[in-house]
């Protein structure tokens, strides 16, 4: 599997082999099934926030070792995410 945070209506930000980037929100178009969670208990405001941390995230390399969650400074997919909320 995959994760994104949406940063906007038009924009996520992931975290892929070429590290964090900006891609277009075109899930929808894909041939392949997507899913869209939203997170329970929190603001749109700590929403915006999370998106806003992993924006500025952009540009940090890939992180290959899935075990080492604590990093900052290079992220996988589902950790870029995780770590806007924590």
């Amino acid at each position: 599997g995959h994760a994104a945070i949406m940063y906007n209506a038009n924009y996520v930000v992931e975290s892929i082999a070429e590290g964090v980037v900006e891609g277009l929100n075109n899930w929808y178009s894909t041939t392949t099934q997507c899913y869209a969670l939203a997170t329970y208990n929190t603001t749109a405001a700590k929403d915006a926030a999370a998106a806003e941390w992993c924006h500025d995230q952009i540009g940090k390399p890939y992180n290959l070792n899935f075990f080492d969650i604590n990093r900052r400074d290079k992220f996988y997919c589902s950790q870029l995410v995780w770590a806007a909320y924590k």
